[in-house]
């Protein structure tokens, strides 16, 4: 309940931001399958930002579709950032929050740091997590932990290396990423997977659609790279002028 109360928060701040700060909102359709969530997995979710000045706060709600017997809501992902243009080069640094019941038992929650940085026709990413995981109420018995609630992981490197195939002033564009993170996954380091997508943008309407391909692998770490899954991200963002 504090996630959902921290979250309406947020949709007021935003809000009350609206009619001085530029503000987008959009929603997305995801598809995918891996050996956990059998034959397929479908969710959908909603995502909303609004920056005054060189600040901008964003959040992200993800609901599954077919699997709502296990589980009705996904994840969560919330972040506050200072955006800002270099030397003709886009800069963004922020803290980000993601909150995910992964089982019936725990709960995942993650904190992160985050820089993003733009030239030209390549965008680098770099940051680091800090996971717990925390038993829910009643599991302690069942599970022998005693007092300790709450397992932390040692902090993680984030990082993404995307190259765009054409000019940002186009209006679509393709690009390759190899990235051991998304929206609402964080891999561990030596976990990295294949992103492919591209987008179409007007610049009249502010309308943008875009679609994300992933492809996961089991390990890097090991003898050999094993196959995981894969899962596609398709939705638009509208930019309210």
């Amino acid at each position: 309940m504090k996630i959902f109360k921290l979250n309406i928060l947020i949709l007021f701040l935003s809000a009350s931001v609206t009619l001085t700060a530029q503000f987008k909102a959009g929603a997305f359709v995801s598809l995918g399958v891996n050996p956990i969530e059998q034959p397929v997995f479908v969710s959908s979710g909603i995502y909303a930002s609004a920056q005054y000045k060189f600040i901008s706060v964003d959040y992200a709600f993800d609901f599954n579709i077919n699997h709502r017997d296990i589980r009705a809501f996904n994840a969560i992902k919330t972040s506050v950032n200072y955006e800002t243009d270099i030397n003709n080069s886009y800069l963004k640094a922020g803290v980000m929050y993601m909150y995910k019941p992964s089982t019936e038992l725990i709960s995942e929650q993650n904190i992160a740091i985050q820089i993003d940085y733009l030239i030209k026709k390549w965008e680098f990413r770099l940051g680091n997590n800090f996971r717990a995981y925390k038993f829910k109420n009643g599991v302690e018995d069942i599970v022998n932990t005693e007092n300790e609630t709450i397992i932390w992981e040692k902090p993680n490197i984030m990082y993404m290396i995307r190259y765009y195939f054409l000019e940002s002033s186009n209006k679509w564009n393709i690009y390759l990423s190899a990235t051991n993170f998304d929206w609402f996954i964080i891999e561990q380091e030596v976990n990295p997977f294949i992103n492919a997508g591209g987008y179409y943008k007007n610049n009249e309407n502010g309308l943008k659609l875009f679609m994300d391909l992933n492809y996961q692998a089991a390990g890097f770490n090991n003898i050999r790279v094993n196959y995981f899954g894969f899962f596609v991200r398709t939705g638009f963002i509208w930019e309210v002028k």
